[in-house]
């Protein structure tokens, strides 16, 4: 009897001992474990090369919301840490002038997002240049993470897509971020690029749904949600994106 008992007390030490090596537990985000979690990196393509082609037509709409602050957003100081290594030149910055305003229309309202100028220029200088284009019109977004983010922007509809040049050369930024950036809070705009080479951003982007800190440093930040997050919460896997248009502010 003294022998059973000694030995389920030396299991439980067990047990326990083992417990306190594994450390905390991951946390939960939207029911999957935060280890489950795949980082919004556009999807490797298999066989055939990456496709181009997005439709033409464009959008427009009126926002005053130019003083909102949106996630991620920092005091109105300090530039970017890197350059892209290829894409449009960004236009000097007036730190006077107001940062544009991007309206995404989709099937379920409209998202407005405040471009950060002045900490991503070359981020938002290629994602004005991308969207004026017509490419992201009725795209969809091929990703819906509960509790972790929305993506969108592929052409190809499955995570592989990519912008071409109007030569045929991909477009691929080099990473740029900033102190100030973070994933913050929902609603942190950024975006994608190939897996374990951070310096491949071409035109998908992704909205956080919560706050996501292991993405810090590792994405370029180029924007945050100032109204229509209740849209963002609503977007389902396959929901198109109708239009994207960007508006300078006075």
């Amino acid at each position: 009897m003294l022998s059973t008992k000694r030995s389920k007390h030396l299991v439980c030490l067990a047990a326990c001992w083992l417990l306190l090596q594994s450390g905390p537990q991951p946390a939960l985000a939207g029911g999957k474990l935060d280890s489950d979690l795949v980082p919004p990196d556009i999807t490797l393509p298999t066989g055939s090369q990456p496709g181009t082609s997005g439709s033409s037509t464009g959008g427009s709409s009126s926002n005053n919301a130019a003083s909102s602050q949106p996630p991620g957003s920092p005091p109105a100081t300090s530039g970017s840490t890197a350059a892209p290594s290829s894409g449009p030149t960004p236009p000097p910055v007036d730190p006077q002038k107001p940062d544009p305003i991007a309206l995404i229309e989709t099937e379920k309202g409209t998202i407005t997002i405040r471009l950060f100028r002045k900490l991503a220029p070359r981020t938002v200088a290629s994602f004005i240049d991308i969207a004026a284009t017509g490419f992201y019109n009725n795209t969809s977004f091929h990703r819906v993470e509960p509790g972790f983010c929305i993506q969108g922007g592929d052409p190809r509809g499955d995570g592989s897509g990519v912008y071409f040049e109007p030569g045929g050369q991909i477009r691929l930024l080099s990473l740029e971020t900033n102190s100030s950036l973070k994933h913050n809070a929902a609603g942190v705009v950024a975006m994608a690029h190939f897996p374990r080479n951070p310096d491949t951003v071409s035109c998908q982007f992704y909205i956080t749904l919560a706050p996501q800190p292991s993405l810090d440093g590792q994405y370029s930040i180029f924007g945050g949600v100032i109204n229509g997050m209740d849209v963002v919460n609503r977007i389902a896997k396959g929901d198109k994106i109708k239009s994207i248009s960007v508006q300078e502010q006075q």
